[in-house]
């Protein structure tokens, strides 16, 4: 962990910000939100155990398409898509030459993911109405880019969004939460999400530990499966959910566990 953000946690323990703090209140809402749209549902694995392993609800055969910018030297997720379900997997990122294994089910394009098409980069609507008939709409988007996500999102509509029907975001940053310049785009982007998607699973990445403020605590990098609502009818309403779920298992195997605080679940 760098210097700067040391400084930063320490300063967040003793609840003094380097911005101005959110009010507690607006914070509470943000995370009842999160709770409220936190159902219980039936999980898969698909991947590796650790990172780059998600869970995901059984609906893979519902899906043609997989998107997946950032790339990394894990593309485990990716290879059981296209190995299991011959599901097409598209992979962009600009900082590398391509995939870590070759497949001929995987696409890759050497360009980030932003808010505009300029030099490298390139919008996901744009990116996925290159790739396929976007109004296939049966695909599913996994997204590790390590805090651009919010400059995507932000960017995109909540209609374009509802184009896949499971997406998997690692959120980066989240002790900003605890900010009052950032908390209202968070909430805006999380927002937008709710509008045809409702949360089937959420995992700490015990990579960044947690910050937390007035008993309130935040893991600083968060996985979170959000499900459209085609699949509702899949939720189980009766059944409380299970945190951790049985097939979480540690993104960082030689750290420390990090659990979801129950204030975001329970």
């Amino acid at each position: 962990m760098k210097t700067i953000d040391i400084f930063k946690k320490i300063l967040y323990q003793l609840n003094i910000s380097l911005s101005r703090s959110a009010r507690n209140s607006n914070l509470d809402l943000f995370i009842s939100k999160f709770k409220k749209k936190y159902l219980s549902i039936e999980l898969v694995r698909v991947g590796s155990r650790g990172d780059g392993g998600y869970l995901i609800p059984p609906v893979l055969d519902d899906i043609t398409s997989c998107f997946s910018p950032g790339v990394s030297d894990n593309a485990s997720f990716e290879l059981e898509l296209a190995d299991n379900k011959n599901i097409n997997c598209f992979l962009a990122d600009a900082s590398v030459n391509g995939p870590p294994i070759n497949h001929k089910n995987f696409k890759f394009t050497k360009k980030f993911l932003g808010s505009q098409n300029l030099d490298t980069f390139i919008t996901l609507s744009d990116w996925v109405n290159e790739m396929v008939n976007i109004k296939d709409d049966s695909f599913i988007l996994q997204m590790d880019i390590e805090g651009s996500e919010y400059e995507v999102l932000s960017y995109e509509s909540a209609s374009f969004l509802s184009s896949f029907r499971v997406i998997i975001i690692e959120f980066h940053n989240l002790n900003r939460l605890f900010e009052k310049d950032y908390l209202p785009f968070y909430q805006g982007i999380f927002n937008k999400l709710y509008e045809n998607f409702f949360i089937g699973h959420a995992h700490p990445n015990n990579c960044c530990g947690s910050f937390e403020v007035d008993g309130i605590e935040i893991p600083n990098v968060m996985e979170v499966t959000f499900i459209r609502n085609d699949y509702l009818d899949m939720v189980d309403y009766e059944k409380p959910l299970n945190v951790p779920h049985q097939f979480d298992i540690k993104n960082v195997q030689g750290n420390a566990d990090l659990l979801l605080p129950k204030v975001w679940w329970n």
